[in-house]
């Protein structure tokens, strides 16, 4: 049957594992962000690299709990923003810094900036101003800060 997967998130299956969130799925649901969820360091090399190329390569988003402890994303029905939040467990867990994104998906990913501002914004951030001006994400770390309330790619 026919039936519409598309979502702006994705939870990848089993912790980044090459055998889940196949190209067919990836293409089917056609996510804006996905999220990893996987220890540090952990034994099975989660998640793996075929797919975090695979998401990359789709210019997809990728939110990793062994980069920054727990991550939320809060929606307000038309803006959605990912908070990192070290966890318990970790409390010196990193900030989402080591954002994996493929040189292409670089440089067709968007983020915004303003006139004056001295960072660069994921659309629907909080701290971005209306009078946002879309520019490419590899121009834009060439050129600005990453804002540290929406955490965009780095």
């Amino acid at each position: 049957a026919n039936h519409n997967l598309k979502a702006t998130v994705l939870k990848t299956g089993h912790h980044g594992s090459n055998t889940s969130t196949t190209g067919a799925f990836l293409e089917a649901v056609s996510p804006n962000a996905a999220i990893i969820s996987c220890g540090e360091n952990n034994s099975y090399g989660h998640p793996h690299q075929e797919i975090l190329a695979r998401l990359g390569g789709a210019g997809v988003d990728i939110y990793r709990t062994d980069l920054s402890g727990t991550i939320v994303a809060v929606s307000d029905g038309q803006a959605l923003i990912f908070e990192m939040k070290a966890s318990p467990i970790k409390p010196h867990a990193p900030p989402a810094t080591e954002q994996v994104t493929s040189q292409s998906a670089e440089q067709d990913t968007t983020v915004y900036v303003t006139k004056t501002g001295k960072k660069y914004h994921l659309d629907g951030c909080r701290s971005l101003s209306k009078s946002k001006i879309p520019i490419s994400l590899s121009e834009a770390k060439a050129r600005y800060e990453p804002c540290g309330i929406c955490n965009p790619p780095r």
